[in-house]
Formats: C-alpha cells, structure tokens, sequence
C-alpha cells in the first residue's frame, strides 16, 4: 500500500501567529478630509481685533452729482450767460432735457432769465446765466447743489489772485506793443506816402516855374511895350492910390469871374456824374479859395 509522506515542515508545530491590532477608529475631527483642507485654505482666518485696529479707515466714497447740479456747476464754472441750445451742446444733451431743469434753478433763484430783442424787433433770444451770489449764499435749498461745487483753498485763491495780476500786467504790456506795432506804418504804406510827397513835390515844381516865366513875360512886356506918356507917367506916379485900386478893382473882377466860370463848370459836372460837388472837385483835382486860405479883397471905392 501506498504511503503519504509529509514533509518535516508540516509535522512541526507553526509559532503561534501575533494577532493583529484592531483598526482604531479615527474621527472626522482629529483628521479632516483632503476636500474640508482645501477649502478650509481658501477662507481667510478671520482678523483681530489688534490687526483690525492698525489698518486705517477706507475713504468715502465722493457722491456723484445730479443733472441738475452738473448745469448749475457749469453756469457757476464759466460765469457766461448761454442760451438752451448752447448750454446744451456744451452739456452733450437736449435742449428740452436742460429746459426742464431751468425751470426749476429759474425758481429757486439760482439762475436769473432774461430775454433779449434784435434790432429789428422781431426776434428775442433767452439768456440764462448763473446767480453767483445767490448760489453761494444757499438760496432756497441750493445747498446739495452749491455743496457739489469745489471749493477752492485760501492758497488756491491767493494763486489765482496772483496769476490774474501778472496776466494783467502781461496784457497791459502787450496792448501798448500792439499800439505801438499798429501806429508803425508799413512798406506799402510808406511807398504810398513817398508817391504822394513826390507828386505834391512835382506840382509845386511846375507852378513855381509857371509863376516865374509870368513874371519873365511881365517884365519883357513892360520894358519892351511903348515907353510913352503912359510909362512916364507911371514912373514919375508910381505910388498912384486911384490908379492903383482901379488896377485892384479890375483884377477882383477878372478873379470873381474866373471863379464863377469854374463853379459852373463843376456843377455842371456834377450834375451830370451824378455825384457830390466834393467827389467831383477831388476828382477833377480843382482846387478853390479857401482850400488855399484866399480871400478876396473888398472892391474899392473911386
């Protein structure tokens, strides 16, 4: 018969196996879930009350102005008066959206209206500009809207102040180099003054030359013409006062009518331009007593 033989291992007795400890229970407190850790890292600790206290208090936050309060704040800014559509276009808005809210700064006193006619009578054109003193005394609850203006500071003022000064000064400066820049004639100007010296020179010219070659001819024809009684007499009577104001007399009367024939003529002219008696006297260059300053003698009695 078959034998079953086992090995020596199988018939020694095994050591006696260590238990195993049992699983110990761990609490959800004592050690949290990888999902409770990360979103326990994303929420802030929260602070102290020692690091609240070193952190400075977070500024106000600057009220924003109403529509009512951004037109005053223009009209007070420019201090010029506008009409609806103007203030409207400087605004970016309608004109009836500003004609609202003139109708109420209009009833506070804060904005003064004012209408304006033309020459013609016929059109009249609505001004509104800004109370200055009415809006900075608060008048009729214009606080909220006077409040939302920038004050300047004492220091601001007091720049302001002087930058208006010395751009006075500036100005008053560059007024009188204007002047005297607009009192210096220019190039043309000059070139057209020293044509007219020249012309005026020229014309004086001639009537000295004309007035010498009279006398030249005077002269020859006396002492060419005759030599009888009449010169002998005038030279032995040089001083005649009768013959003298007959000769006075008949050059008044050549003189009276030389200046009636040319009074005629120019209103003749005048009559027939169409024109004043002045335009046609510049024109035609004519030049009379009293431009001269001759005054006719009186006509002497024989």
């Amino acid at each position: 018969e078959a034998t079953t033989t086992t090995p020596s291992s199988s018939l020694t007795p095994s050591p006696a196996a260590k238990p195993k400890p049992a699983p110990q229970a761990v609490s959800s407190a004592a050690k949290p879930s990888p999902n409770a850790t990360r979103s326990a890292a994303a929420k802030p600790a929260p602070a102290t009350s020692s690091t609240s206290s070193s952190f400075s208090p977070s500024p106000k936050k600057k009220r924003r102005t109403t529509f009512q309060e951004d037109v005053l704040l223009t009209l007070l800014r420019t201090a010029k008066p506008y009409t609806l559509k103007s203030l409207a276009k400087s605004l970016r808005t309608t004109d009836v959206a500003v004609h609202h809210v003139m109708l109420s700064l209009v009833d506070k006193e804060l904005v003064i209206k004012k209408e304006f006619s033309s020459k013609g009578g016929g059109r009249t054109r609505e001004l509104y500009w800004a109370d200055q003193e009415a809006a900075s005394a608060g008048a009729k609850g214009s606080k909220d809207a006077v409040g939302a203006l920038e004050r300047a500071t004492p220091e601001e003022m007091r720049m302001a102040a002087e930058e208006c000064v010395a751009l006075r000064k500036r100005t008053g400066r560059i007024e009188g180099e204007l002047t005297a820049l607009q009192a210096t004639p220019t190039n043309v100007a000059l070139g057209r003054q020293v044509e007219e010296a020249e012309r005026d020179a020229q014309q004086t010219k001639r009537r000295v030359e004309e007035a010498r070659d009279r006398i030249r001819r005077a002269s020859s024809a006396s002492s060419s013409g005759g030599g009888g009684g009449a010169s002998a007499a005038a030279a032995t009577r040089p001083n005649d006062p009768v013959r003298m104001k007959k000769r006075i007399n008949a050059m008044r009367g050549e003189w009276r009518q030389r200046r009636m024939k040319c009074n005629d003529f120019v209103d003749t002219m005048t009559d027939a331009m169409e024109k004043r008696v002045k335009d046609v006297r510049k024109l035609l260059e004519v030049e009379t007593d009293d431009d001269v300053g001759a005054v006719m003698p009186p006509k002497h009695e024989l």
